[in-house]
């Protein structure tokens, strides 16, 4: 049945699933596929599916990113994921996505050169004022404010004068 069900397609591959279910089922002799001290551990399957969401932010984090496309890929709705996502992480999606990009956005202000509309937009941000907005309420400053602060912090921390804030 099981090399069959290799070629078949379609209806046939899953009556032919099924056959395979009723033989297991009507087997004179089943035999364990366990031992009997073996216990499922579900928190493991539930840790490995919140790793992987969690990776698949991390690696899409200046992309659009859909709580509900983050279901799918877990095989959960949408409701089921979103409780599913606060109790692993302790932020709702939104708020845990936004804090990952307010961090990112810190490295490049101190890193790079580049202006704050274009880290707003790297890090993953539709518009500037929701990028400041979000940004403040989580370093209680403005970004420009914020890099000023870091350069001032390096700059005395080399003994060089820095731009006042």
């Amino acid at each position: 049945i099981l090399r069959e069900m290799l070629g078949a397609q379609g209806m046939r591959r899953i009556v032919l699933f099924v056959s395979l279910f009723e033989l297991l089922v009507r087997s004179p002799a089943p035999a364990r596929l366990a031992s009997a001290a073996y216990c499922a551990d579900p928190a493991r399957y539930a840790e490995s599916r919140i790793n992987h969401v969690l990776s698949h932010i991390g690696k899409n984090l200046s992309q659009e990113l859909r709580e509900t496309e983050l279901a799918e890929l877990s095989g959960q709705s949408a409701s089921a994921f979103s409780r599913y996502f606060r109790r692993h992480t302790g932020v709702p999606f939104v708020q845990y996505v936004n804090r990952l990009r307010i961090n990112l956005a810190c490295q490049l202000l101190i890193t790079d050169e580049l202006s704050i509309t274009d880290i707003c937009y790297q890090v993953g941000f539709n518009n500037l004022s929701n990028f400041n907005r979000q940004f403040l309420q989580l370093k209680a400053m403005s970004p420009s404010r914020w890099r000023a602060w870091q350069r001032l912090n390096a700059a005395s921390a080399s003994g060089a004068s820095a731009p006042p804030l």
